[in-house]
């Protein structure tokens, strides 16, 4: 087929473009290691044989985690560059399966509502107020230590009683905004932003800070990574260094979670798309495992009363209120309800709703059941 230079040029762009923009370098690097892999051993086809063999001499070294990131990068690039599906791969993609499941990751620790105030009411602004000012927001948005970075002066706006934040090219292009309004912590940020010093040449809104006044330098993605640990050592937790830089990200959901927020609530605070990724970030507490305990045991001491009982007292108390003796009665008469009566059956006999009155008539009977719910609807 004769195609115009132009053509091509213009096609070879559009393949250039489909790798990540952030990590094309990565995702290129990866792709040349494995190339060199295939030359070494003399290797000019690309089957799934050769990948599983690639990937067994990686498992040697790498653990399951980087197995997938490697993984995921040679699917793209294979793709583009070689037009080879590793995705269907079937015994590949079981053996990586394998490797995970013998793989128990490390996670960061994550500080606890007391030990985030404890830090915010004790230590010094001369020395921690860049810290602090990290933490809040952090904390408050869930943010990645590369939204920390690259948050600007212009995604802060001071209110009156609130501070809105919005976040702007996200890792997951999922831009977030969220609000802090607990009136201390407006007073951190607003002090340490106040002391910013004038005409400096970016928009960058954290700048370092040493004896009570900030610089012009903005502060780096590696001195975030670094703040829970500093958190930790002030403290003065046992194990201060597994407090990493996913630490902050994590205790936003794990805090959030244990307020009762809903699952949806939390993928909405982080910016999380997958579940299984917004699970992950969630550390499996031991309040939430007393809470667990209490919601399984309560009220477990008290009998409880069977469903046959309870039917029997519904229709005494229909009976009652009603005026009519019995089933038989009931049966045989038209059956009317005094309204403003009726609500001594829920006071009675617990939460007693929903049942047609035509049910009535022959007698109320619930069996196989714990929890059920019996209306009464009366037209006047």
């Amino acid at each position: 087929m004769n195609i115009p230079d132009h053509i091509k040029k213009s096609a070879e762009e559009a393949v250039a473009s489909l790798l990540p923009t952030k990590s094309a370098n990565r995702y290129n690097d990866e792709y040349k290691k494995f190339i060199k892999w295939c030359n070494d051993n003399t290797i000019i086809e690309y089957s799934e044989v050769v990948l599983l063999a690639y990937f067994k001499t990686k498992s040697e070294t790498l653990k399951a985690s980087t197995l997938w990131t490697t993984y995921s990068m040679l699917e793209s690039t294979l793709s583009i560059k070689h037009n080879i599906n590793i995705s269907k791969y079937s015994k590949l993609v079981a053996f990586l399966k394998r490797q995970n499941d013998l793989y128990q990751p490390k996670k960061s620790q994550i500080f606890t509502e007391k030990q985030i105030e404890t830090f915010l009411q004790t230590a010094s602004n001369e020395k921690f107020s860049l810290i602090k000012t990290a933490l809040i927001i952090a904390i408050s948005g869930a943010c990645r230590k590369s939204e920390l970075t690259n948050l600007s002066t212009d995604a802060v706006q001071f209110l009156e009683h609130m501070l809105v934040i919005k976040l702007c090219d996200t890792k997951n292009k999922c831009n977030r905004t969220f609000v802090i309004n607990n009136k201390p912590w407006i007073n951190i940020v607003c002090t340490y932003y106040n002391l910013r010093p004038p005409n400096i040449d970016h928009k960058r809104f954290f700048i370092y800070y040493c004896n009570n006044k900030c610089t012009r330098q903005p502060v780096g993605v590696n001195t975030f990574g670094s703040m829970p640990c500093k958190i930790a050592e002030f403290l003065q937790l046992s194990n201060a260094k597994s407090f990493t830089g996913h630490c902050f990200r994590r205790t936003s959901a794990t805090l959030l979670s244990g307020k009762e927020a809903s699952f949806l609530d939390v993928k909405r605070h982080g910016g999380w798309k997958s579940s299984t990724v917004a699970e992950g970030y969630i550390e499996d507490s031991l309040h939430d495992k007393i809470t667990i305990a209490d919601q399984l045991t309560s009220g477990s001491s008290q009998p409880s009363t069977s469903c046959n009982e309870l039917s029997s007292t519904v229709c005494e108390k229909v009976r009652h209120i009603s005026g009519v003796a019995s089933n038989e009665q009931l049966a045989s008469e038209p059956t009317s309800f005094n309204t403003e009566r009726l609500t001594s059956v829920g006071e009675s006999v617990g939460q007693i709703t929903s049942v047609a009155l035509d049910d009535v008539k022959s007698g109320i009977t619930i069996t196989n059941c714990q929890h059920f719910t019996i209306n009464f609807n009366i037209n006047k």
